[in-house]
């Protein structure tokens, strides 16, 4: 019996926020931020510890409307009419993009968790391109990327 206690004791300090989803009580808001616009934070999942710290280093803000524009520029749209978030890894989020002329396309934003964005960015490219190009692997064509905001 003491050591049933000391162990609640020890999870009541060390995992408060697991107790508090599990003991049927409201659960903790899943962002800490005032932007909680699905676009910017992770949605896919929940961690057991450190969930805020979790959160923000997957949390990325940036300007929709450069991506967008990017986005034309790169297939030769003149506007995008569909914006939207299909998914996201551990390190990333993946962005439909429609265009006026059906055009499809993929953009991905790493997290900030990722690396360097200099670095990440340019290495997913290269390894997509070897992929596509050496191995003639059925890899998506990469239209144009950047590593900056």
């Amino acid at each position: 019996m003491a050591l049933g206690r000391s162990w609640s004791n020890i999870a009541k300090r060390h995992y408060p926020r697991l107790l508090h989803t599990l003991d049927g009580s409201r659960a903790m808001p899943s962002h800490p931020q005032s932007d909680t616009n699905p676009l910017f934070c992770y949605t896919s999942g929940r961690w057991l510890w450190n969930e805020r710290e979790q959160l923000e280093a997957r949390y990325r803000r940036f300007d929709v409307s450069s991506l967008q524009q990017a986005a034309c520029q790169a297939v030769g749209a003149n506007e995008c009419t569909s914006f939207k978030k299909i998914g996201e890894g551990n390190y990333n989020k993946a962005y439909r993009i429609e265009m006026e002329d059906g055009q499809k396309i993929i953009a991905k934003v790493p997290h900030p968790n990722a690396g360097p964005r200099a670095h990440t960015t340019a290495s997913e490219v290269a390894t997509m391109e070897f992929a596509r190009t050496v191995l003639n692997l059925p890899v998506p064509r990469v239209l144009a990327w950047s590593a900056t905001d």
